[in-house]
């Protein structure tokens, strides 16, 4: 471990990079993402870690990985595949948005992974080789891959589980908020603030989570918390004091009492578990 998650981030002058290995030695250690990832692995065998729960390796299964999660590979294994993009590649609009909320889970509405059948292998294999031979050019046109992505993404997101309905995205303030959360949840913890920048009552904004997500925006505020919190122990050498003062909490007693409510053990007891 380090004092801080390695910060990974996409070479410069390239948004997207699309590429097929069979050695996944530079993929071990921890990092946090600052792009988009896609990991497809042609054959069983191997595994990796999504914000330190662990995943087995699976053909015909596609992992995906969002901006900020922190990714570990003990072992990918071999022939994999790899599409990596920046935030904002792609054009946004509402259908775009949709569309990489039902393939990534932004907010955990579902497992890291799409579970594809063979005769989808065969299609996106198709797109993933065009994608590669013109990444290999000198200067790709970006154009014509971000068209190839959208249309990758777009054949991916109809293997999604059918039982997923997303409905929470039928109101556009729930996306908001979410994002609003993301943003501010170490400073902000009033459900007060979401409301106010969301032009809502503290009482209807309750209401729409309830109603789209089964909890409070108090509980999800305090699940964003648990959730960076369990990265900053498991993958760096911060104290439980710094975390929680990071984390926003003045007092680390309280935030290990808080953190221990939350999920049944101390900060230090996770801790150990992980590394055991």
């Amino acid at each position: 471990m380090s004092s801080s998650i390695e910060q990974v981030t996409m070479p410069r002058g390239r948004p997207l990079n699309v590429l097929e290995f069979d050695n996944d030695d530079s993929f071990i250690r921890p990092h946090r993402h600052e792009y988009f990832e896609i990991i497809w692995s042609r054959k069983d065998g191997g595994r990796h870690s999504i914000d330190f729960i662990e995943y087995p390796v699976k053909a015909l299964r596609l992992y995906t990985i969002f901006p900020g999660q922190v990714h570990e590979s003990s072992q990918l294994g071999d022939h994999v595949r790899l599409i990596t993009f920046k935030p904002g590649y792609l054009d946004s609009n509402v259908r775009q948005n949709r569309m990489m909320e039902k393939v990534f889970s932004f907010h955990q509405a579902r497992v890291p992974y799409i579970n594809i059948d063979e005769m989808a292998e065969q299609e996106l294999g198709k797109l993933f080789s065009i994608m590669v031979r013109e990444n290999k050019k000198a200067e790709p046109d970006w154009d014509l891959q971000e068209s190839l992505l959208s249309s990758f993404l777009y054949y991916l997101a109809g293997y999604t589980s059918e039982g997923e309905t997303h409905s929470e995205f039928n109101d556009e303030r729930i996306g908001q908020l979410l994002q609003l959360i993301d943003q501010h949840f170490c400073q902000e913890r009033k459900t007060g603030f979401y409301a106010n920048r969301l032009n809502l009552t503290g009482k209807r904004l309750n209401e729409l989570t309830r109603k789209y997500l089964g909890k409070t925006v108090t509980g999800l505020i305090h699940d964003r918390i648990i959730l960076e919190t369990h990265r900053e122990l498991a993958f760096t050498t911060k104290a439980v004091k710094t975390i929680a003062i990071e984390m926003g909490y003045d007092d680390p007693s309280y935030f290990c009492r808080f953190f221990r409510r939350l999920t049944g053990e101390s900060p230090a007891a996770f801790r150990k578990r992980v590394f055991k």
